[in-house]
């Protein structure tokens, strides 16, 4: 750039030596330039008017930042102790089962959940997340064994074959923002909704159909894991979590964050 601007001012006093001009070639500095200066008026040219602060070619947004609210979706996979809810049978349409329960055996006590989890979170400042709201759908296979329930009348066996939950959680906690990599720590509180899906039969009559047990309960928990940047607005978020309350048990989330607004 420096040459450029000797050779256009050569060419230039030159050419204006030539018609009697007097002409006065400034340093180029970032923003310098060649002036013509009338001999007759007596006067030099302005001092030129230097810009602070322009940013280099290439500088991008500052890496520590981060967008305002972020958005997730991904897939989660949970561990639960259901044995620990209330398996009582509330309405049943079969006859004699109303206040039963089903055994909580190894089936329920070692299921494995799994689903797809939504969230939005805001971002105070780059390191602060509060709060972050997720909503999660999914379920299990149970495959339980034939058993009498507690209660049932003779003869009146039932099992166990999957169960669904939705939950509605609240988290917020601390994100370390170190380059490309954020690893994060969060407490949550929970709701979350059980509709275990049972058959029940007759040793003799066979199948009579089936019935759900349903129960809510509190959860609170932990959650830490990382999060790596792909791009300005995009990341991949790994973490495992622990369910101290309600249907205890740990589980990974597997996600895709998506800044929202401008980053700060």
């Amino acid at each position: 750039m420096t040459s450029i601007f000797i050779y256009a001012a050569c060419l230039f006093t030159s050419t204006a030596a030539a018609q009697g001009v007097s002409v006065e070639v400034m340093d180029p500095g970032p923003y310098g330039g060649v002036y013509v200066v009338d001999p007759s008026a007596g006067m030099r040219p302005p001092d030129p008017i230097v810009v602070d602060d322009v940013p280099e070619d290439g500088a991008g947004p500052d890496e520590s930042g981060d967008h305002p609210m972020r958005s997730r979706y991904g897939m989660f996979f949970d561990s639960a102790d259901i044995g620990r809810l209330d398996l009582r049978f509330d309405d049943p349409e079969v006859a004699g089962l109303g206040g039963t329960a089903i055994d909580a055996g190894p089936a329920l006590r070692s299921a494995l959940a799994w689903g797809v989890v939504m969230a939005t979170s805001a971002r105070p400042t780059p390191w602060l997340v509060l709060p972050e709201l997720r909503l999660y759908f999914g379920g299990a296979s149970l495959d339980a064994p034939w058993a009498a329930p507690e209660g049932a009348p003779v003869g009146i066996e039932a099992r166990a074959e999957s169960v669904l939950l939705v939950r509605g959680e609240l988290a917020g906690g601390v994100e370390l923002p170190l380059g490309p990599v954020r690893p994060f720590v969060l407490g949550k509180v929970a709701y979350t909704g059980y509709f275990i899906s049972t058959a029940v039969r007759h040793e003799e009559l066979g199948r009579l159909g089936d019935e759900t047990i349903d129960d809510g309960v509190w959860e609170l928990g932990v959650e830490c894991g990382v999060s790596i940047d792909v791009s300005d607005s995009v990341r991949l978020d790994a973490a495992w979590r622990r369910s101290l309350t309600g249907a205890r048990g740990d589980g990974v989330i597997v996600a895709v964050s998506v800044g929202l607004g401008p980053q700060v």
